[in-house]
């Protein structure tokens, strides 16, 4: 088994309880002790591996032998093999240049067991595939539900919202089952949209106040996140659409695989073949819809002749998401709605809720409104 010298604390048997109760005492939040390695035990003493990387190490262990009459000694360590790093940097130490440790990423996007994370901050450092392949496996030793690691190439894109990943270290495969809020999600994180980064949102739209019996719509609904929140708890029917078929085709699933309260339709289409006349679907719907969620940031407020179209006399409820920039996001998005009901005959009867969901770019927020609209054009 490897071996290297550490320095271990050598304390007779009969005094080891009275060291482990005076570290947890005297030094609260430190890691006295590394768990690489494992405790050698000897015939009359006991031998614990210090953390020599603390980083008053010398401070502590003056401290340890006043106050324990023990003996620090430099022996050979016993390499424990069921240790795991808990952060990124502790499982990348050594195996990549100091230097490049800033540059390690704080966070990155979970979706079921696969993490996706951006990396490009080392794109032109040499030997850079080399880095970001021990920065994917670090992820997944650190993380124990992770299997995969996908890097981010591009931003999401596209009418089908998808973006380019490359496979870095674990299973290369793209299929997997993401749990939130009590539902389950089976999707291809390669072939349709999820972002884990609304999850507080979809669960806040869910309890929002939702009446039995309301007919909604959901616009954009990809895998059906939103959709299948809402049915899990609310006793209501949904048409959800989405122009991508294989999202359309996961969603179909993820009805299946929840246990649903309310009712979901699934429909392949472009939301804005609604607008035709023709369309038995789409005179159904008119002017008969109780809730409108229009999850799509950048160009939802194009589609708001879809919503004029689908919206209630009596009132209808919209969860609309914009990108906006930066001061007074939220102002300017309540002020880009306003401005297109007006072009629509949309009346805007009181904003119900009004967020930052995140900030999109260094210049950019992603806001979410709640708005109460009635339609008032005169041949309703």
């Amino acid at each position: 088994m490897e071996s290297h010298k550490q320095p271990h604390l050598k304390i007779e048997k009969e005094k080891a309880q009275k060291f482990i109760k005076y570290i947890k005492k005297n030094f609260k939040g430190l890691s006295i002790l590394t768990n690489k390695f494992k405790t050698i035990k000897q015939e009359d003493f006991i031998l614990f591996p210090l953390n020599n990387e603390l980083p008053d190490y010398e401070k502590v262990k003056d401290q340890l032998n006043a106050h324990l009459n023990c003996e620090i000694i430099n022996t050979k360590a016993i390499a424990n093999s069921d240790y795991k790093p808990r952060s990124l940097e502790k499982a990348l130490d050594k195996k990549i240049p100091q230097n490049l440790m800033k540059f390690i990423p704080k966070s990155f996007d979970i979706i079921g067991d696969i993490a996706i994370v951006e990396l490009n901050q080392f794109d032109n450092i040499e030997r850079t595939d080399n880095i970001k392949e021990l920065i994917a496996q670090a992820i997944i030793t650190v993380n124990k539900n992770i299997k995969t690691v996908y890097e981010k190439i591009s931003e999401i894109e596209g009418t089908l919202r998808l973006r380019d990943l490359e496979h870095l270290a674990g299973k290369n495969r793209t299929e997997t089952i993401h749990k939130e809020n009590n539902c389950k999600f089976k999707l291809d994180v390669k072939k349709t949209f999820f972002s884990p980064r609304l999850n507080y949102e979809r669960q806040r739209v869910s309890h929002s106040n939702i009446k039995t019996g309301e007919k909604i719509v959901d616009m954009f609904s990809g895998v059906g996140p939103f959709s299948i929140q809402i049915a899990k708890i609310n006793v209501v029917k949904i048409y959800a659409f989405d122009i991508n078929p294989i999202a359309i085709k996961y969603l179909q699933e993820n009805i299946n695989m929840n246990k649903l309260q309310g009712v979901i339709s699934p429909f392949n289409k472009n939301i804005r073949t609604l607008l035709n006349p023709t369309n038995s679907l789409a005179n159904s719907l008119k002017h008969n819809i109780d809730r409108i969620i229009m999850n799509l940031p950048k160009t939802s407020l194009s589609f708001m002749d879809v919503v004029s179209y689908l919206s209630k006399k009596e009132g209808t409820t919209i969860h609309n998401y914009q990108i906006c920039s930066k001061p007074e996001s939220i102002r300017k998005a309540i002020k880009n709605l306003e401005e297109k009901f007006g072009s629509f005959e949309l009346k805007l009867e009181g904003i119900k809720h009004a967020r930052i969901v995140k900030s999109y770019s260094p210049k950019e927020d992603m806001i979410s409104i709640d708005a109460f609209i009635k339609n008032t054009l005169s041949d309703y």
